[in-house]
């Protein structure tokens, strides 16, 4: 797909709901991005179309 141009829905929706697993996973928003090529900005808009909570900024705390 080139560059700057918009994925159609359905396809928005299944790599979404792709991405979201992946996420929910572990995977930060960066990883994501370098696996995809995709930007940080679009990354996160597929995300949020899929209804992703986000987690914090940052490395996550060990447990103790």
């Amino acid at each position: 797909m080139p560059k700057g141009s918009r994925l159609p829905a359905d396809i928005r929706r299944q790599l979404g709901a792709e991405l979201s697993a992946e996420y929910a996973a572990g995977a930060s928003i960066r990883q994501l991005c370098s696996k995809t090529g995709y930007s940080i900005t679009r990354m996160r808009g597929l995300l949020i179309e899929a209804g992703v909570e986000f987690r914090s900024n940052g490395r996550r705390k060990k447990s103790d």
